[in-house]
């Protein structure tokens, strides 16, 4: 879990910065569920996990690193 994630017992908050363009949002996801079939029956025990938007700016070490498709303009 991440430290821009808040947990209860049946539940997970994930922020997700609003400069992530929706293509990058698509990719952690659709690793989420990748991960998620990966487990099969033991995925029962992962927590429901909900986004939330949150207003961050880029880490400077990332602004060049990261391809352009990534980011949302």
């Amino acid at each position: 879990m991440s430290g821009d994630e808040t947990e209860t017992d049946t539940s997970v908050v994930a922020s997700r910065p609003d400069w992530h363009s929706d293509e990058l949002n698509a990719v952690f996801d659709f690793l989420d569920n990748l991960a998620r079939d990966d487990l099969g029956k033991r995925a029962t025990q992962l927590k429901l996990r909900s986004h939330v938007l949150v207003h961050k700016t880029i880490p400077c070490g990332l602004v060049t690193k990261m391809p352009a498709w990534s980011k949302r303009v």
